[in-house]
């Protein structure tokens, strides 16, 4: 039996279903390491963890004085074949890079490595930069959440034979059984929304107040336009600012929804139309999947990695450079005014992602454990 450890500080429901589905195969045995920088859990958040992680062993590892480090003898008790990381910059896992050859066990970096080499880039240090292609040359194998990052890892002096796709996805199961449950009809009804109405559903990360602010007045560009309704998702804070500015011009068709849950979020996306995602603080932006899932055209800001993976300009959707809203304006009005388009590329988006989902990732990551084991 093969023991494939996790470790990570953070972790989503859609990993979760990646490491089950591994987990599953006869020869594999997965156990997640969480790491916190709290220095003890409650039970009620214990149990949390499960519920989370029901099928899985875990273990929760509490910081020691504020950090967050391997605990005494841990590799010695844990017997791993093959640590998985999804990042390099905590303690944790340079510990475990280091202490592979001693404790007989092989290192995959499962991440998005355009986030690492981008913070590199930053001190503009040469010094860093050699050290990234010396921790990059201690990993036995990389899974990449894209296709596009493979040639960024070459440029540091990867061999391809170490490079593994095993794409970032969302447990489709869960959009599944949202479409099952909800009715758009009904939601639109419900929201007061006219079935001949065009629904962009926005997201937006709503940190940057000056990115969140130019978005909702490009929107003001879009009031003489009756034929459409705006729903807007994300973070709280803007819900007053979002209303001050456009309830005036987009009276009766605009909803401020605010953050949703993965379940209510759904209930959103099946009243769309069309997809919008305005932020650029994530390097992947796990939102564009959920739209794509949903069969949703989407226009998505391309500093966010998935906006070079599936939205295919003109195909599945329109990527617009980071702070160009007359940009995103201009792809939105393409919708407004060939409607048709939405139908086609609802069809495309579908077919799109279905590149992306749970088994291929699985797949890829174990290609990786038999490359990196000499199978």
């Amino acid at each position: 039996m093969i023991k494939i450890g996790i470790f990570t500080t953070d972790f989503n429901i859609h990993q979760i279903a990646l490491w089950r589905l591994i987990n599953s195969r006869r020869q594999y045995t997965v156990k997640m390491y969480i790491f916190t920088y709290d220095a003890e859990i409650s039970r009620e958040k214990f149990d949390a963890y499960e519920k989370m992680f029901q099928e899985l062993e875990f273990q929760v590892i509490l910081s020691t004085k504020g950090k967050i480090r391997l605990p005494q003898g841990f590799l010695t008790a844990e017997k791993i074949d093959v640590a998985v990381l999804y990042d390099y910059w905590y303690h944790f896992e340079r510990q475990l890079v280091k202490q592979a050859d001693k404790f007989h066990y092989k290192v995959i970096l499962h991440t998005m490595i355009e986030r690492i080499i981008d913070l590199q880039k930053k001190s503009e240090s040469f010094l860093s930069n050699l050290h990234l292609k010396w921790c990059f040359s201690n990993v036995d194998a990389f899974c990449l959440l894209g296709y596009t990052a493979k040639w960024r890892l070459s440029n540091l002096g990867v061999p391809s034979e170490k490079i593994f796709l095993a794409p970032n996805v969302i447990d489709a199961s869960i959009v599944e059984s949202q479409k099952k449950f909800y009715d758009r009809n009904q939601i639109r009804e419900g929201l007061d929304i006219a079935q001949t109405e065009i629904v962009f559903l926005l997201y937006h990360d709503w940190m940057n107040d000056t990115q969140a602010s130019s978005l909702i007045k490009a929107m003001s560009l879009l009031r003489n336009y009756p034929q459409i309704a705006l729903i807007f998702i994300g973070e709280e804070t803007k819900k007053q600012k979002i209303y001050d500015l456009l309830g005036r011009d987009f009276k009766g068709r605009l909803i401020v929804a605010g953050k949703c849950s993965i379940e209510k979020s759904g209930y959103y996306f099946c009243a769309a139309d069309v997809f919008v995602m305005s932020a650029s603080k994530y390097y992947w932006g796990d939102m564009g999947n959920f739209a794509m899932e949903w069969g949703l055209p989407t226009i998505i800001n391309n500093a966010c990695e998935c906006g070079g993976e599936f939205v295919i300009d003109g195909y599945t959707g329109y990527s617009f450079y980071d702070n160009d809203d007359e940009s995103l304006v201009r792809y939105m009005r393409k919708f407004i005014t060939n409607p048709e388009l939405i139908a086609h590329m609802s069809e495309t988006a579908s077919r799109q992602v279905a590149n992306y989902t749970v088994q291929v990732s699985a797949e890829g990551f174990m290609d990786a454990i038999d490359f990196v084991l000499g199978k």
